[in-house]
């Protein structure tokens, strides 16, 4: 007995929880839930496609063009092993496709717009000649205006990613007739003249 009477409790804090008053529940951060077409590009694109000196911008593409492009990634009508990998993998349904394009084409190209530094083709650098570029863009324009909504938008496009593309259209890597004709005359510093000068057309700073 006399070992109780000398026992102490030892001087520990009490924690407790606060009570809610009545009818009122206990309140917590609201969950964000994001869009369909914002959630998928945000996990499964946008680690590229953020980065506009390296990938294709296509923040504020026209929305039936990206519907286009990605039914056509996925059925492998257009060849690309990795963009057949991501929509093989993320689209599971029409409904995602149409998502992801509704999303893009309603985002500000300028949010991710990187001006490119350097322009290269065959590993050299070239100098760039805009009048040039804007005089064989003029040719162009029935098709790659702004309003034409099942043509992609190319203007502050990544002058590098351009000339790529260009040079896979006159090849027929990327099988296109229209754009075979079209470039049959462009050689490649009129290809750099024009990727350039279609960049400068960006409205972004």
């Amino acid at each position: 007995d006399g070992m109780l009477e000398d026992f102490q409790m030892p001087n520990t804090p009490i924690i407790t929880k606060p009570i809610p008053a009545p009818g009122r529940t206990h309140e917590t951060s609201p969950v964000q839930i994001l869009p369909n077409g914002e959630k998928i590009y945000k996990k499964s694109c946008a680690l590229c496609h953020n980065n506009t000196e390296l990938f294709p911008s296509i923040h504020g593409q026209n929305k039936q063009y990206l519907i286009n492009q990605l039914e056509e990634f996925k059925h492998e009508t257009r060849i690309d092993s990795v963009m057949y990998f991501y929509t093989r993998t993320t689209l599971q349904s029409e409904s995602d496709i149409h998502d992801v394009a509704d999303y893009l084409s309603k985002q500000n190209r300028c949010d991710v717009y990187n001006k490119t530094t350097k322009v290269t083709l065959d590993d050299k650098t070239h100098t760039p000649n805009l009048e040039n570029g804007k005089s064989l863009f003029q040719s162009c324009t029935s098709c790659h205006s702004t309003d034409n909504s099942i043509f992609p938008i190319i203007h502050g496009q990544n002058p590098n990613y351009t000339i790529k593309t260009l040079e896979e259209l006159k090849s027929q890597h990327r099988p296109s007739n229209t754009m075979k004709f079209m470039l049959g005359t462009i050689d490649k510093q009129g290809m750099v003249d024009l990727a350039v000068y279609l960049e400068s057309e960006s409205g972004c700073e």
